[in-house]
Order: C-alpha cells, then structure tokens, then sequence
C-alpha cells in the first residue's frame, strides 16, 4: 500500500524535475543564440497559424457554428497568408511584433506612471511614476533595442524558472509513508 502513496509524489518530483531542464535548455538556447531562437519561435508560430486557418475553415463543413461563416473563412484566410508570410520572413515577423509590443508596452507604462503620480501616494508615488514614465519614454524612442533584448531577457528569465522549478521538484510534498 505505501508504494501506491510514494510512486505518485516520486513521478511528479522527477517531472517537475524534468519541466525545470526543458526551460533551462530554453533558456540557454536564447541566450546563445538568440536570432536563431527568434527565428525557430516565429517559424512555429507560423506553422500553427498556417494549420489553425484550416482548421477554422474546416469549421464551416462540420455544422454546428458559433458563429457566421463568413467569420470563419475571413479569419481561417487572414490565419494562413499571416502564417505564409511569417514562414516566408520570420525575422521581418518578429521585428514588427516586437516593435508593436515595445509600442504597447511604452505608451502603456507612460499612462501607469501618471497615474501613479496622481494616486495620493506622496513623493514616493511621484517618485515612482516619473521612474515609469522615464522607463515608457526610454521604449518609445528605443524599440529597435527593446525588441532585441527580449530574447536575452527571456532567456534570464527561463534559467531562473528552470532552476526555481528543479528545486520545487526536490523540496517539493514528500510522499507519506503509510
């Protein structure tokens, strides 16, 4: 009886274990050759948008639909030519999302900064929101450098999950001896 308690808790250590070396093996991948991993993530998602415009449009022959047709065919077209064109040029791809989310991302930081300033915070809420608004210009005028820092900021980012996770998998419930 106690094996059937144990082998439960010892499968999850070893596959959190497991999920931890697949987001440093990411992380690693980003960091030493970033271009490539941008590239590799944008033929991906090209392949899926490709397959997700059929999908969309094989919707209509299966009945059933949640919404009109002509939906599914405008968005199953739009799914497959933008997955066409990010297979035909990932790095073009990356660039124009990676400059529309440091876009986003800039003027969305300009807004948090002022409201920050006119929460009631005092001077360390003004503080704060001149740092955020300085920080949301700094992106404005740099997007170019914003965007290629993501890979290596992701790949930071994916070493510490990685090991953060590994650890969980060792520390983590320990099986009941019954």
């Amino acid at each position: 009886m106690s094996t059937t308690v144990a082998e439960p808790a010892k499968s999850r250590k070893w596959l959190k274990v497991l999920e931890g070396l697949i987001w440093i093996l990411m992380g690693l991948f980003l960091l030493a050759s970033p271009a490539a991993a941008v590239e590799t993530i944008f033929k991906l998602m090209a392949v899926f948008l490709v397959a997700l415009g059929f999908f969309l449009i094989a919707e209509i022959f299966i009945g059933g639909l949640d919404v009109g047709w002509g939906w599914l065919v405008a968005g199953g077209i739009f799914a497959i030519l933008s997955g066409l064109l990010c297979l035909q040029n990932p790095m073009t791809a990356a660039f124009i999302a990676g400059t529309t989310l440091a876009m986003i991302t800039a003027f969305s930081m300009i807004v948090l900064g002022i409201m920050l300033m006119a929460s009631g915070h005092g001077i360390l809420g003004a503080i704060a929101g001149i740092a955020v608004i300085l920080l949301g210009i700094v992106l404005v005028f740099n997007p170019l450098e914003t965007m290629m820092s993501l890979p290596t900021v992701a790949g930071i980012l994916s070493l510490v999950a990685g090991g953060a996770i590994i650890i969980k998998g060792f520390t983590g419930p320990k099986a009941e001896a019954a």
